[in-house]
């Protein structure tokens, strides 16, 4: 029902229905900034959270009736409001498609949630998020990516919607244009007193006028138009006549595009103030990613999703690339995922850059059934819409997969607009060893499901202390779980980064489960006492991820080297096995610079940090060495954005904090190596065959180099 009315939702309708539905305007306009140049699904969403909110079917669909009865009777007038935000990211016209072309819809079960389940929110306002969160979304862009936005936006129109797009005030978007010359601002004030005239009753158009002119002190009533025109000389004075007339700077925006033509580098540079000042605002470099690929700035677009994919400290996957009506593919070769967009799959006419990437867990919900397990990342496309012929996706999965003629264990889903998702099953012709491939008109997102749990796989990884102090018992953190719900780099960077800090003891390894019916026990052996340890398989499927924790005991004969044997049981079988060995290691005293018979560092002491801070002063250098050490962009700026920072240099005392932060998360035996490859890496070699000479020879870096990349 809601599917079948969506359709008939006209652009300009889409306020209406949805006011009269009983849903608040700044509802709708979060619904449409949220969807972009979607319109399908803004009015799937749109429909959905009213649902969400009905308790009888019938008297919904009776309310829908009634509704759409009422819309078809009266015809709409929209004010100048309303109709900007309908035309806000209208897509590029494309050419329409042919009658004969085949898009026969998907023989799928459609699933509908409430409204945002599967939406996370967006809110404007200063950086509300954690650092965490910040980095998830790509950080903040950055002047170039801001730059090669704004070069795109050629009219004051499309710098309006943009504005829009992006939340950001009325009153900003006017603050930021440079009119040509003050007889210019004079007339736009004219013509807003005029039309704010127009909009009153004859017979309040009198009192109303010359209580205008009281407030400005204006006695002359003939030549009051022209006199208030004259007393505004600054764009703030406007906004102030505005807020005077209870008129909204949209309305001024409105006259601009009538009255005013602006050169493209005049409109360029307006943009560029308003982009800056929604990154003030919490904007973020995946957010601009969005509003760059729905106005079809395509350079800027693959300029940010270049920058985004470059970033150490951008977690998920991404893939990118322009497709248009002779199709492309999408790769992430990281983890054997491709999507293959055949030709005459987007209509003639569209070209747009594309993003492929896999999503965090925490960023939506999956409507999986009880008893069904997810067995594939879940992938998101920045394609919304249907595609006129069906794509074919290979994913990746954590099966070992038995073939079962009539078993159709494998299930699909696939989102099909807010609030909706399609759920069918796959045929086991379609599943491989490690891959599984089938085909979808729907690339928004993209997961697979099996009730199937016999040989599922799972992951072990191990954490033991940075170092070990003389006053604090040690222990080991073993985490079991589920590679596809639970990424190992976020907890890697939730123990190095906590209280005492933690490193891996190893790579993790995978094993596999018989079924959910046993839970899973643990069993650590250091070769002098066993501990075990019980954590229920469904806690592991479900996505929770808790440590489990083994105490650490160093007798004096073990000299801080010690033996771990460590042995996963399902029941009586036992599933894995691993030995490995644990190293004790003490924290140094960092004040004093400690070397070996040979002349190495043994650790990075003061000394060397303080030399560092002396050499590398850059923002550039600083930023891309704090990548190379691993640190995230919300990290560097949080010890970097001093009040002593200028263009051409960094706080020194913000970087040693840096670099006393990274220190801290790194063993001592490892700090110098580490050291030394993120000084190369970053394109700092000079500075390392200085500070670090001992370590400079061709072939002592590539073992380095191949040692740590194995831990890894």
């Amino acid at each position: 029902m809601i599917l079948a009315f969506s359709r008939k939702i006209k652009p300009q309708q889409f306020s209406e229905i949805g006011e009269k539905l009983g849903l608040k305007k700044t509802e709708l306009e979060h619904i449409q900034h949220r969807t972009l140049s979607n319109r399908k699904d803004a009015n799937i969403q749109m429909l959905s959270k009213w649902k969400a909110s009905q308790t009888s079917g019938n008297e919904a669909i009776q309310t829908l009736k009634l509704v759409w009865k009422s819309v078809q009777a009266v015809p709409n007038v929209e004010n100048l409001e309303d109709e900007g935000s309908s035309r806000e990211l209208e897509p590029t016209p494309v050419e329409k498609t042919k009658p004969n072309e085949p898009c026969e819809p998907e023989d799928m079960e459609i699933i509908v949630t409430t409204a945002c389940d599967d939406v996370p929110s967006v809110s404007p306002g200063k950086h509300s998020e954690s650092p965490q969160d910040l980095d998830r979304h790509g950080g903040v862009p950055g002047t170039e990516e801001l730059c090669s936005v704004a070069l795109s936006v050629k009219s004051l129109s499309t710098a309006c919607s943009l504005g829009k797009a992006l939340r950001v005030n009325d009153d900003v978007i006017v603050g930021s244009i440079d009119l040509p010359s003050l007889s210019i601002l004079h007339k736009i004030a004219g013509e807003l007193v005029d039309s704010w005239q127009n909009g009153l009753k004859k017979e309040e158009q009198e009192d109303k006028f010359a209580k205008l002119l009281s407030e400005y002190n204006i006695p002359d009533v003939k030549a009051g138009r022209e006199k208030i025109s004259k007393a505004i000389v600054t764009k703030t004075d406007l906004v102030d006549l505005c807020h005077r007339l209870n008129v909204k700077p949209s309305g001024v925006l409105q006259i601009m595009s009538k009255f005013v033509t602006f050169p493209s580098h005049m409109i360029g540079r307006s943009t560029l103030r308003v982009l800056t000042e929604w990154v003030h605002q919490g904007g973020t470099r995946e957010r601009l990613l969005e509003i760059a690929q729905a106005f079809r700035f395509n350079d800027a677009a693959v300029k940010i999703a270049e920058d985004m994919k470059c970033q150490p400290s951008y977690i998920p996957f991404l893939s990118h690339g322009i497709i248009d009506h002779k199709g492309g593919e999408l790769t992430l070769d990281e983890l054997g995922t491709a999507v293959s967009i055949p030709e005459g799959a987007i209509p003639k006419g569209m070209r747009s850059v594309v993003t492929l990437r896999v999503s965090t867990p925490d960023t939506l919900r999956l409507p999986v059934r009880e008893g069904e397990v997810v067995i594939t990342p879940v992938v998101e496309s920045s394609l919304t819409q249907e595609l006129l012929k069906p794509a074919t996706v290979v994913l990746p999965h954590c099966t070992n997969h038995h073939e079962r003629k009539d078993d159709y264990s494998v299930i699909l889903y696939t989102r099909t607009g807010p609030g909706t998702f399609g759920r069918r099953n796959l045929t086991p012709s379609q599943i491989s060893k490690d891959k599984i491939t089938f085909c979808t008109r729907h690339l928004q997102v993209l997961a697979l499901s099996s009730t199937d749990l016999q040989e599922l796989q799972l992951r072990c990884v191990v954490f033991q202390p940075v170092f070990m102090t003389p006053a604090e018992r040690p222990t080991l953190r073993v985490y079991l779980l589920h590679p596809y719900m639970n990424r190992i780099e976020d907890i890697t960077r939730t123990e190095k980064s906590s209280s005492v800090p933690y490193c891996r003891v190893m790579k993790e390894f995978t094993f596999s489960i018989e079924s959910e019916a046993r839970d899973l026990n643990i069993v650590f052996d250091d070769g002098t006492k066993r501990k075990e340890r019980t954590i229920p398989i469904k806690s592991i499927l479900s996505g929770k991820c808790s440590p489990l924790n083994f105490e650490l005991q160093f007798s004096p004969e073990e000299k801080g080297k010690k033996n771990g044997h460590i042995d996963i049981l399902q029941g009586s079988a036992k599933r894995a096995e691993k030995e490995f060995i644990v190293y004790k290691e003490d924290e140094p005293d960092y004040a004093v610079e400690h070397t070996d018979s040979q002349g190495r560092l043994q650790y990075v002491s003061n000394i060397l940090l303080e030399i560092l801070a002396d050499v590398i002063h850059t923002p550039k250098d600083v930023i891309t060495f704090g990548y190379q050490l691993g640190l995230s962009y919300s990290s560097m700026k949080k010890h970097n954005d001093q009040t002593d920072v200028y263009l051409d240099s960094v706080s020194r005392s913000g970087f040693g904090k840096m670099l006393r932060d990274w220190r801290r998360q790194v063993r001592p035996s490892e700090q110098v190596d580490e050291l030394h490859l993120a000084l190369q890496d970053a394109g700092l070699g000079h500075a390392a065959e200085v500070i670090l000479h001992e370590l400079s020879s061709r072939r002592r870096f590539a073992k380095v180099k191949q040692v740590w990349e194995s831990k890894k």
